[in-house]
């Protein structure tokens, strides 16, 4: 009498599995994660064809938790990993990612910074023998014909370069996706980054724009703003974050010119989900 009952636990817990599983493909969408890990950047993107790209890591370990709960049970791999810079708040989380995950390629900025975490980082990448690559513009990502990622920004290479603020060596990437819809990923790009952007042939329109360094004033000016003329703008900050961000005159920026407006720090992760 033991053995139908083994079968039937088996069976009930395959299902479950199955489910939970099932719940967290993309499911013939493009499935955009803004994910809730405090103050800090990370962004989860997975396409069609389950390809998972994480762009920054977050502060510390809760990147883990987040990508465990987005993630379909026993996917462990991450195809593309990219580090927009190597501060704190973006790049200590992929230390933790890098140990847990089987990553199959890294793209960083590749400039000189003096960090433990960043020493980390390219040796788990060297001795793990992970293909690493130097962004610069006109970098295209074909994920799966009718999804690309197009890096715009550093637009000549800044490997091994020093860098004095190092927000401006942000890796600035465009989401595009069945060639109608566009997310502009920016990291922590300030007004400098902004402007040499500007002064380029690169269409910057998006519907969806991961406003420049947390919201801070010192990114989102008014012409940048203007060329992107997107719908909705995220914010990835903490709650009550020590820099006060976003300021309130980025956020005045982006009531006047109609931007809906959407917080990590308010609403936790933040998910779209895009045919």
């Amino acid at each position: 009498m033991k053995k139908p009952i083994y079968i039937f636990i088996f069976l009930t817990i395959f299902i479950v599995l199955s489910h939970i599983f099932l719940s967290k493909l993309p499911a013939g969408k493009t499935k955009i994660s803004f994910l809730n890990i405090g103050q800090g950047d990370s962004i989860l993107i997975q396409t069609t064809n389950l390809q998972n790209i994480l762009i920054d890591g977050g502060p510390d370990q809760k990147v883990l938790e987040e990508l465990g709960e987005t993630l379909p049970i026993f996917f462990n791999q991450i195809d593309l990993m990219i580090l927009t810079h190597p501060h704190a708040d973006h790049i200590n989380g992929l230390v933790e990612v890098l140990k847990r995950y089987e990553v199959k390629k890294v793209l960083i900025s590749g400039i000189n910074y003096n960090n433990n975490f960043y020493d980390e980082f390219l040796k788990s990448i060297k001795e793990q023998k992970i293909p690493l690559e130097i962004a610069t513009a006109n970098k295209d990502f074909d994920l799966n014909k009718k999804i690309f990622l197009d890096i715009l920004y550093p637009i000549n290479s800044l490997a091994g370069k020093n860098i004095e603020n190092v927000n401006n060596s942000s890796i600035v990437a465009k989401l595009i996706i069945n060639s109608n819809h566009k997310i502009l990923l920016t990291g922590d790009a300030e007004q400098e980054t902004e402007n040499k952007e500007l002064l380029t042939d690169f269409d910057l329109s998006a519907e969806i724009l991961k406003a420049g360094h947390h919201g801070s004033k010192t990114a989102s000016s008014l012409n940048y703003l203007q060329a992107i003329n997107p719908k909705t703008t995220i914010i990835q900050s903490g709650i009550a974050n020590t820099f006060n961000h976003p300021h309130q005159e980025t956020l005045d920026k982006f009531n006047n010119l109609g931007f809906e407006i959407r917080r990590n720090d308010m609403e936790g992760r933040i998910i779209f989900e895009i045919l």
